[in-house]
């Protein structure tokens, strides 16, 4: 109890300490200045209060210092209080940009609000914005860590559709991809997507490897494992333990003990 209470005026004496360093901001760039640098040493409060220190002087709020704040939300305060500030933006008449939706999004994806993410997706094209690589990665990744392997694939295809959008997807969209199939045991499509992504031109690496492996031994491909950490090995990709791992449990699944034990010895 004593440190607790002890950690908690160091840190208030700190915070004090950093505001009297940084000092009272005379314009709007010197808003934005601060509310980045409470982004980066406190949190999300400070940058929101620095929001409405702006609103109370008079001084109007940039893109900049939106974004800026909605980052620091994001990071810390969670997809609802970036959201607020998404929102508060809109109410001050300051137009949102690519950054400041995709800085939304990342909080919908760290908190698993997959549909939310999607939303964001949508909103942006409705305001004439083109996604970027960034959020279009972001909302993939959404989809995958909310277990949405439907979606995942649904943005991947729109990715590579012509006349779709400008952006082609990278080898983190089909990384995120194929992790989304592979939570969903839908190792048959994940195998598929790997090779479109080489028909493409791009190499798996080896999370898009282990990735695949996970699938195949989900579903007890022990065969499929093993080639793809040979595979690994004919690419010059050097197999991780989470390589290694998931060919020894595709075995242990498959009754391939010994194939397994020799595994173990490899690793």
């Amino acid at each position: 109890l004593f440190r607790s209470r002890r950690s908690a005026t160091n840190m208030a004496v700190t915070r004090g300490l950093l505001s009297k360093d940084l000092g009272k901001p005379s314009s709007g760039g010197g808003y934005a200045q601060q509310i980045r640098e409470h982004a980066r040493r406190w949190g999300w409060r400070e940058a929101l209060g620095c929001l409405s220190d702006m609103k109370r002087e008079g001084i109007d709020a940039s893109v900049i210092s939106f974004n800026a704040a909605i980052s620091a939300c994001a990071k810390g305060g969670g997809w609802e209080w970036s959201l607020h500030a998404l929102n508060q933006m809109q109410l001050h008449g300051v137009q949102p940009d690519i950054i400041s939706y995709s800085s939304v999004m990342k909080a919908c994806e760290r908190s698993g609000h997959w549909g939310l993410a999607l939303h964001m997706l949508h909103v942006m094209s409705a305001s004439h914005l083109e996604p970027d690589l960034i959020s279009l990665n972001t909302a993939i990744s959404a989809c995958e860590k909310g277990s949405q392997w439907t979606h995942a694939l649904a943005t991947l295809a729109a990715m590579s559709q012509a006349g779709a959008c400008h952006v082609s997807p990278d080898v983190i969209s089909f990384n995120a991809a194929v992790s989304a199939l592979e939570k969903g045991n839908q190792w048959e499509r994940a195998i598929q997507l790997v090779e479109d992504m080489r028909s493409g031109s791009l190499q798996p690496d080896v999370i898009t490897c282990n990735a695949l492996m996970s699938a195949c031994s989900k579903s007890e491909k022990w065969e499929s494992a093993l080639g793809l950490l040979t595979e690994m090995g004919a690419s010059k990709l050097e197999p991780t333990v989470v390589s290694y791992s998931a060919a020894v449990s595709a075995c242990e699944k498959g009754e391939q003990w010994e194939r397994a034990l020799n595994l173990l010895a490899d690793m």
